[in-house]
């Protein structure tokens, strides 16, 4: 993921609280398959495009928002996921994705620690298996 959209996330929460003041409801739901293979043929850029999107991305959005959530005193987070992150036994060749997956469920489960008492809720939601163009390149 270029730089540009990543500082535009930084930028995204100071132009909500101008024209609102608060924000009631964020849902991180990016996400990015990558390349199925194994992880020892994956290809640094590739790794690194995987782990902007969905991890980096939503840390930049907690980042950005946070002020936001509290201001709104009942502030609701989702942070939308897949069972990848945590099967056991893990799929093979979906490294990058799963692995991204897990840490943006790590992610997600400290925000909610840290927000705990002060009216923010985050939660983890796995919509299960969705008709989407991601499952169609997982699944061809």
């Amino acid at each position: 993921m270029p730089l540009l959209p990543l500082l535009a996330l930084d930028r995204l929460g100071a132009t909500l609280f101008e024209r609102w003041g608060k924000l009631d409801m964020l849902v991180g739901n990016a996400g990015l398959l990558g390349v199925l293979t194994p992880l020892a043929h994956v290809d640094p850029k590739e790794w690194n495009r995987v782990m902007a999107v969905n991890v980096t991305a939503n840390w930049r959005l907690i980042r950005s928002m946070d002020p936001l959530l509290r201001a709104s005193g009942a502030g609701r987070v989702a942070f939308i996921t897949s069972s990848v992150g945590h099967r056991a036994p893990m799929r093979a060749y979906w490294g990058p994705y799963a692995i991204s997956k897990a840490a943006m469920e790590a992610l997600a489960r400290t925000y909610a620690v840290e927000t705990a008492g002060t009216g923010t809720t985050v939660m983890v939601a796995n919509p299960g298996a969705l008709r989407t163009k991601m499952r169609a390149q997982a699944f061809p």
